[in-house]
């Protein structure tokens, strides 16, 4: 399964850890599916780390899932923070999954248990991560926007279903949220 996001710096395509990762990817390809994801920024990049997006707001602290304001970790052996271009979800401690996701500069295996991996950039658009990684920053905040343009799902093993049971697409603010903080560290 397979998504790519359309970024001011090129195009990330990416493959999705659906068979281990299921609730997770669901989540994610509902909001690509959705427009969710579409003219939000990176609005976090660490050179030599990671680089952070999925909220809408552009704060570090919206968004939300398909499943609520949060949903439960998909902690997998099989997949960790082993190499560049491992894409994980941003929380704010344990089980606190929304929108916001991270992709690894390099690798990161302090972050292993604490944060679901469920998918890779594929090998051809990881020059695209050096390219974003040499942005100007001030602090961690990009001085001129890395934009993800769109969110193109590729690859749709749900394609045609309904929503699970309970879950809803959440509405994309149109200004900042008081929602906490999600960090990678």
């Amino acid at each position: 399964m397979s998504v790519t996001l359309i970024c001011s710096h090129g195009n990330l395509d990416i493959e999705l850890f659906v068979r281990d990762t299921p609730r997770t990817c669901r989540n994610f390809i509902e909001l690509c599916k959705s427009g969710y994801y579409d003219g939000i920024t990176f609005h976090k990049v660490v050179p030599g780390f990671m680089c952070q997006s999925g909220d809408p707001t552009g704060t570090g602290r919206g968004g939300f899932s398909i499943y609520g304001p949060v949903f439960p970790d998909e902690m997998c052996a099989k997949h960790s923070h082993d190499k560049k271009g491992m894409l994980s979800m941003a929380n704010c401690g344990r089980n606190t999954n929304s929108s916001q996701f991270f992709i690894i500069f390099k690798p990161s295996p302090h972050l292993d248990g604490k944060h679901t991996v469920f998918g890779r950039v594929k090998e051809h658009s990881l020059p695209v991560l050096d390219k974003m990684q040499r942005v100007k920053l001030k602090g961690n905040r990009p001085v001129y926007p890395v934009k993800l343009f769109v969110a193109e799902v590729i690859d749709d093993p749900w394609d045609g279903q309904e929503l699970p049971y309970g879950a809803s697409i959440p509405p994309k603010p149109l200004i900042g949220s008081r929602q906490s903080w999600c960090t990678i560290q």
